[in-house]
């Protein structure tokens, strides 16, 4: 496809899968009351009121189209890679849906998670290494796999006020098509992404970010997702360091903490700034060449990063 073509694809798949995103929440908001999928308020989540949880449903539903389609064209045509992806993804899904009932061992997660990961590695081509042949392919699948795997659970960490991973799934999803379309590396994913931004989802943005890497832009697939990484890394880090129990429930996310001292609004609009200034340089990056060049635009992205967690912990402290 040539340029246009791929932007004008993008763009009509962003449109349509947001409108059926909305069509397919406000449907699903009936039989969710019906159900009765309420989420209390509890030691994790910084809601002060119930609110209806399985909004996802109509996220997988949606974006079922789209991983075909993309990852028809993404694997060249092939039927089964594509057919992995979505054998993976609703997998996960299902799972996660099981999980929201009444929740699982954390072993049985992990293991739907690394089957995930696992099918997702077979639907990329045997060329796909992130860290660009530096290591032995063997290794390098390792290092994504556990990077994969903390990616995904920090999506589910982060998810804890009104409208914070959706509006970062749509910067990942959006900044993913633009990266793509800009550095040419893979032109099929440009399409994919603003089909994400148009939904919302965390093993499938894994995934986008992966094919990026392996297509030749390791750093801006790195500088994408910062905010959510340095949060929940950070955020482990120190309570670790504290003695707590890393695996219970908590609200001492920076954006946890903020929300309480403001409102949710307030720390999401901040984050899709941060998350816009991310894009752009992530789209800097990949017009550059040089390593001091590549590390400026890293080590630029990790600062504005740090910044705005550091404040996000400090608001509680100010007001």
């Amino acid at each position: 496809m040539t340029t246009m073509t791929t932007t004008m694809t993008a763009i009509a798949w962003f449109a349509v899968c947001m409108a059926a995103a909305w069509a397919a929440t406000r449907a699903l908001i009936p039989l969710l009351q019906r159900w009765g999928r309420v989420d209390r308020p509890n030691e994790r989540s910084s809601h002060v009121a119930p609110v209806l949880r399985g909004g996802g449903l109509a996220v997988v539903a949606v974006l079922v189209v789209p991983v075909a389609v993309h990852g028809w064209l993404l694997a060249g045509r092939a039927p089964l890679p594509p057919l992995l992806m979505l054998v993976a993804f609703l997998g996960l899904a299902a799972i996660s849906w099981r999980d929201d009932r009444k929740s699982l061992p954390v072993r049985v997660r992990l293991a739907a998670q690394v089957a995930a990961i696992v099918l997702g590695f077979a639907a990329l081509p045997a060329s796909a290494l992130v860290f660009q042949g530096l290591l032995p392919p063997a290794l390098d699948h390792l290092l994504v796999a556990i990077g994969w795997i903390w990616f995904i659970n920090l999506y589910n960490f982060m998810d804890g006020i009104d409208g914070i991973s959706g509006i970062e799934t749509a910067s990942l999803g959006a900044g993913l098509a633009v990266v793509a379309a800009v550095s040419a590396s893979a032109p099929a994913l440009s399409p994919l992404g603003m089909a994400i931004a148009g939904t919302a989802c965390g093993f499938l943005i894994g995934f986008a970010l992966l094919v990026l890497a392996a297509g030749g832009q390791p750093v801006p697939a790195l500088i994408l997702p910062l905010y959510y990484v340095v949060d929940a890394t950070s955020t482990l880090l120190l309570r670790a360091r504290r003695g707590e129990k890393v695996w219970q429930a908590h609200r001492s996310h920076a954006y946890q903490i903020a929300a309480a001292a403001t409102s949710h609004p307030w720390v999401v609009r901040r984050i899709l700034a941060l998350n816009a200034a991310l894009a752009v340089l992530a789209v800097i990056a990949t017009q550059q060449t040089t390593f001091l060049a590549l590390a400026a635009c890293l080590l630029s992205a990790f600062g504005l990063t740090a910044w705005l967690t550091v404040k996000f912990r400090r608001v509680a402290v100010t007001g």
